[in-house]
């Protein structure tokens, strides 16, 4: 099996204990699914949930490789056993993936994703990679997270330094420090928040809060984050996760991708570091038991919208 502990389950067996997600494609799209879900690592097991990938050419190795090449090693594939899994008889599998899809027309070139309730029964599916964070609100963790949870403690070298930048964005956020917001930020619109601002017709008007508007004393949150967690790639790229816990409402899921970028002197004479890691989005989700999931944050170097999330339509 991918994570190297071999023990058999039938799925009906799941059944009240997990929840799953089943991934079908080739190698290269579970390979593209598997990283960007790894970040969720510990939301997998927050959220009871096991994922699945299928390899849709019925060749278990090439789920191996595809678990190996997302995670980065064969010992980090191993360390995923709490919430990654195998499928034994993937041809099996995908028979059950044409029977769920027979009245929509599945091209070969798309990967699937569905995943499954504690009963077993459908929750969503859709073509393409998920969008993890929106999926997670779908399946919240069953018990109420801890705001004592601590941050991941192995990190080192290139993953401390993400960590520590992802604690710059929540000191400046808390605190109105515009000037270190715009320095974390880089300059890249994000297309997810482009697509859905609105502009008047008088070009003032908008949905988008600037980061002004979004540090005003007035405005800015009151939270305590914790659950931290890094995933660094090759080619300098990161993502974080961790866990909001605001002083009211529902804990939320936080992600903040980040691109490492050549370092620049400080300037306005603070001693502050000018980060070696630029923060390219952040976003937000409630994810907090019984909670339903409506509106997603997402931010870029413009500002922040809300707007309805896009799950409700993956059936």
């Amino acid at each position: 099996p991918a994570t190297g502990w071999a023990r058999r389950e039938r799925l009906r067996e799941l059944r009240t204990k997990q929840r799953v997600v089943l991934l079908f494609g080739s190698e290269l799209q579970l390979q593209e699914a598997l990283s960007a879900a790894a970040p969720y690592r510990r939301r997998f097991v927050q959220s009871q949930t096991i994922l699945v990938p299928v390899p849709l050419g019925g060749d278990q190795d090439d789920a191996q490789r595809a678990c190996e090449a997302a995670l980065g090693s064969r010992s980090e594939v191993r360390n995923g056993r709490k919430w990654l899994a195998s499928a034994v008889s993937p041809g099996s599998w995908c028979a059950y993936l044409d029977k769920l899809l027979q009245d929509r027309e599945l091209e070969d070139s798309r990967s699937v994703w569905v995943a499954l309730n504690y009963r077993g029964r459908v929750l969503g599916s859709n073509f393409g990679c998920p969008i993890w964070d929106e999926l997670f609100a779908a399946l919240p963790p069953t018990n109420g997270l801890l705001s004592t949870e601590p941050g991941q403690a192995d990190a080192s070298g290139a993953a401390a330094e993400v960590l520590a930048a992802q604690a710059e964005f929540y000191r400046a956020l808390l605190s109105g420090d515009a000037v270190a917001m715009q320095r974390l930020f880089l300059p890249v619109d994000d297309p997810e928040l482009s697509f859905n601002m609105q502009v008047g017709e008088n070009g003032r008007d908008t949905n988008l809060s600037a980061w002004d508007v979004v540090l005003a004393e007035r405005n800015r949150p009151e939270l305590v984050i914790a659950g931290q967690d890094v995933t660094v790639r090759n080619g300098g790229s990161a993502t974080t996760t961790c866990i909001e816990h605001p002083v009211l409402g529902p804990t939320l899921l936080a992600t903040q991708v980040w691109e490492l970028s050549t370092p620049t002197a400080s300037s306005g004479g603070s001693d502050r570091a000018v980060p070696l890691w630029k923060l390219k989005s952040h976003r937000t989700i409630p994810y907090a038991p019984k909670v339903e999931a409506r509106v997603a944050l997402r931010c870029d170097h413009r500002g922040c919208i809300c707007f309805g999330k896009q799950f409700n339509a993956m059936r």
